[in-house]
């Protein structure tokens, strides 16, 4: 765990004591809800069965839906590796947010129509803070390190050696 701690939070030793402790209560909070709470949960009658779906196999709206998303996801997955081999999953993440939650081809249409409105416009919106933010020269700083100690060469750190 100290390994986690130092290498990816940053942690100093000095805090080591308020991230266990916090650990520590997480571990409580979350016994408390699973030996507590839960079993207060258990003791409610389950509620009714679903009524069952029409249709049977591929004719059932849910197994035709998970046939689509999966089309859609492998397409996305084709596409997305041939524009950019790094960040190919937003592409996927994107086909399959759009199916979740839908009960309808409806629904699908809507949140994909939704979704590429939402992304043209914030690319139009990006370009237009972006160009004319490109266009400007860049500034100089009116105070820098060097200029108040008079000297051209920044001051070497007493670490550095």
């Amino acid at each position: 765990m100290q390994f986690f701690v130092t290498q990816f939070l940053h942690a100093l030793p000095a805090q080591l004591p308020e991230l266990y402790a916090a650990v520590a209560l997480a571990l409580l909070a979350s016994g408390a809800v699973r030996f507590g709470a839960w079993c207060v949960e258990r003791r409610v009658p389950p509620p009714a069965a679903p009524v069952p779906l029409p249709g049977a196999r591929l004719a059932r709206p849910t197994t035709r839906q998970a046939f689509q998303a999966t089309a859609a996801c492998a397409v996305a997955l084709a596409a997305g590796q041939s524009i950019s081999h790094e960040r190919w999953y937003w592409a996927v993440g994107t086909a399959w947010w759009i199916f979740v939650n839908t009960a309808s081809r409806g629904e699908t249409l809507v949140r994909g129509f939704r979704r590429v409105l939402g992304t043209v416009t914030g690319i139009a919106a990006g370009l237009l803070i972006a160009v004319p933010w490109a266009a400007r020269p860049p500034r100089r700083p009116s105070w820098s390190p060097c200029a108040s100690s008079g000297s051209s060469t920044p001051p070497r750190s007493p670490i550095a050696g």
